[in-house]
């Protein structure tokens, strides 16, 4: 299917990277098969590829190729039920990207921070992250962040027990992301919102 696909592309992208001597170029494909493999499930393959294209990134000191591949070791560890593993990994890459004039790489990271510190059970720390990330996402007018935010939030409120607040938030959330065209978000927060 369409994983197949992408990962066959990425793989001549790869080899034509090798074969010119374009460390960057090889390195972003290792991170892009990474990502493959992680959005695919295969954790082994994924965790492979993020760590040969941090091995790359280094060798050029790209610092936003490796705030790109902590981020993805994050989630990568936060599957696999590393919770502090991925939490320790989202600090790394914010350390990074906080430097940058782009702020919606960091905003997103501190969303995913959120995230993790939910499914580790600390609900105050993971409102926390999520607030600070709403507002940054608001200031900069980052509307798909702020989807993402706002249904992050919905998902900490149901776990608080704060159904109102909760279906408010997702409410809110689910417009941003379906014009955003993110899918996999939007129905989570649709069926979120079903279940309140």
């Amino acid at each position: 299917g369409h994983y197949e696909d992408v990962a066959t592309a990425l793989t001549i992208a790869l080899r034509s990277c090798r074969a010119s001597g374009d460390i960057l170029g090889e390195a972003n494909s290792l991170c892009n098969l990474g990502v493959v493999q992680l959005d695919s499930r295969d954790f082994m393959k994924a965790e492979s590829y993020l760590t040969a294209a941090r091995d790359r990134y280094q060798q050029i000191n790209y610092n936003l190729g490796l705030a790109a591949v902590a981020h993805r070791m994050a989630q990568l560890y936060i599957e696999r039920g590393e919770v502090q593993l991925g939490i320790d990994a989202h600090l790394e890459a914010l350390a990074v990207l906080r430097n940058l004039e782009d702020k919606a790489p960091a905003i997103l990271v501190l969303c995913r921070l959120a995230e993790a510190h939910r499914r580790k059970g600390d609900l105050d720390e993971a409102h926390s992250y999520c607030s600070d990330a709403l507002w940054r996402a608001q200031q900069v007018g980052a509307v798909y962040i702020e989807g993402v935010c706002l249904s992050e939030l919905g998902a900490i409120y149901v776990e608080q027990g704060d159904l109102r607040s909760a279906k408010g938030a997702l409410l809110r959330a689910f417009p941003m992301l379906e014009r955003a065209r993110d899918v996999i978000t939007a129905a989570n927060t649709c069926y979120a919102i079903a279940l309140i």
